[in-house]
């Protein structure tokens, strides 16, 4: 959600699914419109979406590059001033790839998209000239991955000129889990900082799910498979970063109470307002969200 505007997507069929956007006036919610999401086999619709301003970006990811997209919506006014949304860009991904649009995310004029390539994975960057988008940037990691450090892209986040990158960790025993840090200098993206976590204590969900807010960045670290391939017993949590400078440096760790309860199907981040989720994981109902503060030293 940012500001009025609220997104959430719900399956509509097996090989379908649909986007429903909300907006707010004082402090009624209203449903503004339903966008369906195409028919094909095996896609995985409304995969992931992200909202900014008056725009809506809408992935459909599939094991056929042909087929996977990323879609843009904006907001309009009809010659009577009803709202109505309207497409504007169906983004493709790369010609190897696959799953393009699993994660994306949308700021301004930028929209970053993650998608599956014979090198583990990149981040694709469009940008928005004049209702126009083009690719700016491919984004790939410096740093190597590792044989347990797969599905670069498997998560995204982005503010301004900087977007943060999550990765999956196939074991959380073996090395050390990671989220990468990009930032853009003109139309020049490089690779900025590694976010870590701080003692390899976590699970092998490091980076499952992100967000980025100026200058702090969360980083939930939920268990992808509890007394599997996660450590047995490994509470979940979530990291707060801070970046002074071109220097990140972790600002704080917040564990749950149990080890029966994990962090992080979902973070966010506004200012120095965090929301989370915290679910148990042998009884997946009721679920909460926790809100917290951050509070710079």
């Amino acid at each position: 959600m940012v500001a009025d505007i609220g997104v959430i997507n719900t399956p509509t069929g097996q090989r379908s699914g649909a986007t429903n956007i909300f907006r707010r006036t004082g402090t009624i919610w209203r449903q503004e419109a339903k966008i369906l999401g195409p028919v094909y086999p095996q896609l995985q619709p409304t995969s992931a979406v992200s909202v900014s301003g008056d725009s809506v970006a809408i992935g459909c990811q599939n094991d056929s590059n042909s087929v996977a997209n990323v879609s843009v919506y904006i907001r309009k006014l009809s010659a009577t001033g009803v709202p109505f949304w309207q497409k504007q860009a169906q983004l493709k991904g790369s010609a190897t790839s696959i799953r393009f649009g699993r994660s994306v995310a949308i700021d301004g004029d930028t929209l970053a998209a993650g998608e599956e390539s014979p090198t583990k994975g990149d981040v694709l960057v469009f940008k928005r000239t004049t209702g126009i988008w083009s690719q700016q940037s491919k984004l790939v990691p410096v740093t190597p991955l590792t044989a347990n450090i797969v599905d670069f892209g498997n998560s995204v986040a982005l503010n301004g000129d900087t977007i943060l990158v999550g990765t999956q960790n196939l074991s959380a025993s073996k090395d050390i889990k990671r989220v990468y840090v990009f930032q853009r200098t003109i139309s020049t993206w490089s690779e900025q900082a590694l976010l870590t976590d701080p003692k390899n204590i976590g699970s092998n969900g490091f980076g499952f799910s992100l967000d980025i807010s100026g200058d702090t960045a969360a980083v939930a670290d939920m268990p992808l498979n509890y007394g599997g391939g996660g450590k047995i017993g490994t509470p979940g949590a979530f990291d707060v970063f801070k970046r002074t400078g071109s220097q990140w440096s972790l600002l704080s760790r917040i564990n749950t109470k149990s080890s029966e309860e994990v962090f992080g199907s979902g973070v966010s981040i506004s200012g120095n307002t965090l929301m989370t989720t915290r679910m148990n994981i042998f009884r997946p109902t009721p679920r909460q969200t926790e809100v917290y503060r951050v509070i710079a030293p």
